[in-house]
């Protein structure tokens, strides 16, 4: 059963787990978030948007049920933020020798599978959100 504050205890172990201030989890989320909307959402269990926990889902490799509906363990939670750490490898992946890089229509298609997958996880995030407005 869906508990409101179920997703604020999650979003507090997450920053917690990373070592990180709601502020600067915040600006990871998205430019324009601030430690406001954090705090509403750990202290006063408001729900996080789609958006939002589409990033978060990005950010940790957890399901986004497991988020809503139950207590993460702290041990599931990765060190780090995956997708900062695969900008990471990139980076020192190719940063050294950039004549090896991809070329620009395999980045076009990686972008496209990641777009069709953004667009399967909002339909899967609307279709949580159908469920849980329903209990």
């Amino acid at each position: 059963m869906f508990d409101k504050y179920t997703i604020g205890k999650n979003i507090e172990r997450i920053i917690k787990r990373w070592g990180l201030k709601q502020q600067s989890f915040a600006e990871l989320i998205a430019p324009e978030m601030n430690r406001f909307k954090i705090s509403s959402y750990v202290t006063e269990g408001s729900k996080p948007s789609v958006e939002f926990m589409i990033i978060l889902r990005r950010l940790t490799g957890l399901e986004i049920e497991q988020l809503f509906l139950g207590e993460v363990d702290v041990e599931e939670i990765p060190p780090e933020p995956i997708a900062e750490q695969v900008f990471q490898d990139l980076q020192s992946q190719y940063g050294i020798n950039m004549e090896e890089a991809p070329e620009s229509e395999a980045l076009a298609d990686r972008v496209d599978a990641m777009e069709a997958e953004l667009r399967a996880l909002k339909a899967e995030v609307q279709s949580l959100r159908d469920r849980l407005d329903g209990q």
